[in-house]
């Protein structure tokens, strides 16, 4: 599942960034890249900055607008 889509069905709620690398990968895969921080960056484009928050520490949250 794409991480944009996987933030959406999980609207209004952090979502810890290993959390999302668990969609993106099967268990067999142990990724060390920033393609979670490329994906959300790229979205960020799309669908404009201000509805996807970076919570320091905790992961991402796709705000309702």
């Amino acid at each position: 599942m794409a991480p944009g889509r996987y933030l959406a069905l999980r609207r209004g709620q952090v979502v810890p960034r290993s959390e999302i690398e668990a969609h993106i990968y099967d268990e067999l895969v142990s990724p060390m890249s920033n393609v979670v921080d490329t994906a959300v960056y790229n979205l960020r484009r799309k669908i404009g900055p201000e509805l996807i928050q970076t919570r320091r520490g905790l992961g991402y949250v796709l705000e309702a607008p």
